[in-house]
């Protein structure tokens, strides 16, 4: 099946159109501007209570030396040392304020509770010693 694509190049006008054709198997046939469905928010918990489960995940490995350290769950997850640090840094928090934010119901939108303004409430390792 061929399959006529129109590209613009820059801002309307700037430049002339261009038109390609390619050969592409029906089944393959890609339409511009079609997105993907989102998921629907009720189907997920809100991002803060994945992070905190994350980040019990992640101390469970680390106690069982199923994992080496912080850098290896960094390579792992694709994400900086930093925010691994960041992501585990919410184990300090205060029990009673965990529970509250792990019972946060699904579908939740976050913007009630977010990691910003928990960070607050998590005493700093200087204070710890």
């Amino acid at each position: 099946m061929k399959q006529d694509i129109e590209v613009a190049l820059g801002p309307k006008g700037t430049f002339p159109k261009a038109q390609l054709a390619r050969l592409v198997p029906a089944a393959k046939t890609i339409r511009a501007g079609r997105k993907r469905p989102k998921e629907k928010d009720g189907d997920k918990p809100p991002k803060i209570v994945a992070l905190l489960h994350k980040a019990e995940e992640w101390r469970r490995l680390l106690d069982a030396g199923e994992i080496a350290s912080q850098a290896e769950i960094a390579r792992r997850e694709g994400i900086t040392r930093a925010r691994v640090t960041q992501i585990l840094g919410l184990l300090r928090l205060p029990e009673d304020v965990r529970a509250k934010v792990l019972a946060c119901p699904v579908g939740d939108d976050g913007r009630v509770v977010t990691e910003r303004g928990l960070r607050g409430m998590a005493p700093n390792r200087a204070d710890l010693v």
